[in-house]
């Protein structure tokens, strides 16, 4: 059993961690826009989105966001923050599920991944810097907070102007508010 005292390289593992959480949080706040986007009880975007991939999660925003927002400047915004997080996504698992070695070599710690593909087994190693390690931890610290400010500049506008706006035909012909308390008004 190894101790964290014994572990070779403590900085490392840090890292990783931290890289972990942040992906982790980074799922959070995209799950949090679309809770945003479905309406105004958090608990429902909370039971939608729990336990989704961040693929999954990704594509919902994707079609929650062109469905209620249809502006596109704004679908551009998403996009580009969408195509960041699918990168950051790949990076975290380039990075976790590789196996790392107790070894350094010239300042650089060493990953490495195996893989069968058609032309058979293959073995790779990855030299990879502290300073690597950094970027993706501020990469994906940046990436939340575009995250968060996208939500202020584009959903929370989008859920007042809908608020204020006239009720509309809902599901089964009542007519709704959305995002308002006491949804269901009357039955037409």
């Amino acid at each position: 059993m190894t101790s964290k005292d014994t572990l070779p390289h403590p900085e490392l593992s840090a890292a990783l961690g931290h890289i972990v959480r942040l992906c982790s949080n980074l799922e959070g706040v995209i799950s949090i826009l679309i809770g945003n986007l479905i309406g105004p009880d958090r608990q429902i975007g909370e039971i939608v989105t729990s336990g989704l991939s961040f693929n999954s999660l990704s594509a919902l925003l994707n079609a929650l966001f062109r469905y209620r927002v249809p502006d596109s400047q704004s679908m551009s915004d998403l996009e580009r923050l969408l195509r960041r997080a699918e990168a950051c996504e790949r990076r975290r698992n380039q990075l976790i599920h590789a196996a790392w070695t107790n070894f350094e070599k010239e300042g650089f710690y060493i990953r490495m991944k195996s893989s069968k593909r058609s032309t058979g087994f293959r073995k790779d190693q990855e030299l990879v810097s502290q300073s690597n390690l950094d970027d993706a931890i501020e990469d994906t610290d940046k990436l939340i907070t575009d995250f968060a400010s996208f939500l202020i500049k584009h959903v929370i506008p989008y859920r007042s102007t809908q608020a204020r706006s006239k009720k509309f035909q809902g599901h089964r012909g009542k007519l709704i508010r959305p995002f308002g308390n006491n949804a269901l008004r009357k039955r037409m």
